[in-house]
């Protein structure tokens, strides 16, 4: 009797808390921004693109509208876009889309829906 290792793998977390199913409505996503970046050229004859810290900015909302299709999807293509926006975690995540939102939040630690005192340009 012959045995074949053992070839199954774990996905990562955040892979594994994502069904396929269902779909994502395309409903834009809200995001609470305490940390913005703005991109930057640093040698203007070269493909290289920095991020900066925008302080002077304060809190401030970022929406993403997805594209639509398969949640995982969907919930990869914020979680990639979202690093081009901030250097932190979002303070909140809001949308029409519940099952994203919810996602979301556990994915970046925060909480559901914009906070009654959130205030744009405060830090």
């Amino acid at each position: 009797m012959s045995t074949s290792p053992d070839t199954t793998t774990e996905p990562a977390p955040e892979e594994a808390s994502v069904p396929d199913a269902p779909a994502s409505t395309g409903a834009p996503i809200l995001l609470g921004n305490t940390s913005v970046v703005e991109p930057f050229k640093p040698d203007p004859d070269t493909d290289v693109i920095e991020h900066r810290s925008r302080e002077d900015l304060g809190n401030q909302v970022t929406t993403i509208t997805p594209g639509g299709g398969k949640l995982a999807e969907v919930f990869a293509e914020i979680v990639a876009l979202w690093q081009h926006h901030s250097l932190d975690p979002p303070a909140w995540v809001k949308s029409a889309d519940k099952d994203l939102e919810g996602l979301l939040a556990r994915h970046f630690g925060c909480r559901t829906g914009r906070p009654q005192d959130w205030t744009e340009g405060t830090a």
